[in-house]
């Protein structure tokens, strides 16, 4: 039920009238995301690397 409920006011806090700002709204979290999703491969990466040496 809270998940829900967090959902619904998220989604409410990035609509904005503005096309631009709604845009950037979106994609920012998204980017966000993927950043963190590569920062972690390349740690775990690097930490192969050094386990390897």
């Amino acid at each position: 039920m809270v998940f829900f409920v967090t959902l619904i006011c998220c989604i409410m806090g990035m609509y904005n009238k503005n096309p631009f700002t709604f845009a950037m709204n979106v994609i920012t979290p998204v980017v966000l995301t993927a950043l963190g999703i590569i920062m972690l491969k390349l740690a775990e990466c690097e930490r192969a690397k050094e386990s390897g040496k």
